[in-house]
């Protein structure tokens, strides 16, 4: 998914409401993830994964 704003995500709640409370979930933690490099985003979005699905 590439998510461009948060009212993309919202509409996709809308169409989608089964997803709803996983998809907020997973834009909590990575909005406030910082990251150095790809391996950490890698790893801290296979972490949210595992704990949202």
């Amino acid at each position: 998914m590439h998510i461009i704003s948060r009212k993309k995500l919202r509409e996709f709640c809308q169409k989608y409401a089964d997803f709803c409370d996983a998809l907020n979930n997973w834009y909590k933690a990575v909005n406030k993830s910082v990251w150095n490099n790809l391996a950490q985003v890698q790893r801290e979005v296979r972490a949210i994964r595992r704990r949202t699905f």
